[in-house]
Parts: structure tokens; sequence; C-alpha cells
């Protein structure tokens, strides 16, 4: 296996620490766990479900599996959305009430621009 295949555990006790700290308040905080660090252990848990294929004994790849699952899970309940390990799905629930909401909204006129001489 590749390290770049594998998270390291500085980063991945990191990125845990991440979701389990962060301030929900502020949504500073809620948009770096939302873009960065949720999608970035979504793919590093894809990237070690491969290695598990082909390591199908390995126990330390099973534990980050583990803690990943835990993390990503963590972090979606304080952020108010799902996460389904089974298919990686997280998907804010604001961001869902967003999509429909939308969706259900006419289609709006074409925006006419025009300029003027200063």
């Amino acid at each position: 296996m590749t390290s770049t295949a594998l998270l390291k555990e500085y980063e991945l006790t990191a990125l845990s620490k991440a979701c389990a700290t962060f301030d929900p308040a502020k949504r500073d905080q809620r948009m770096v766990v939302r873009i960065v660090v949720v999608p970035l252990l979504t793919r590093k848990l894809d990237d070690l479900r491969v290695a598990l294929r082909e390591h199908k004994h390995s126990e330390s790849i099973q534990e980050m599996i583990d803690e990943i699952t835990r993390a990503l899970t963590l972090a979606c309940v304080r952020l108010d959305c799902t996460f389904d390990p089974r298919i990686d799905a997280a998907i804010s629930a604001d961001e869902a009430r967003m999509e429909i909401i939308l969706a259900s909204l006419p289609p709006r006129d074409k925006i006419e621009v025009r300029r003027t001489a200063k």
C-alpha cells in the first residue's frame, strides 16, 4: 500500500478532532468542516475500503475505517446533516431544504444589463 492511499495517523487525528471540536454556532467553522473536512474524510474512507479489499484481514485498516466513520457521523450530527456510512453520503439538511425551495421557484427572467456612458 502506498502512503497516499492511507490516511496518516496524525492527519486522521487532526481531522477527527476537527469534527469533534468545531463550534456549530460559528458559520466559518461549520463551513470549513462541511466543505473541507467531511469531503476529505469521505474520500479517505473510500481509499481505505479499496485497500481493505486487497488486505481483507488488516486490523489497522479496519480501525482507521471505524475511526473515520465515527468522526463523520459526529460531524454530521453536529452539522445537522445525514451520513450513511454504507454509501458515504454527507448532505446538509439545510442544503437539502434549500434545493427543494430553489426547485419550486419559477424560472427567473433574463437579466438585462445596460451600460451607461460616464
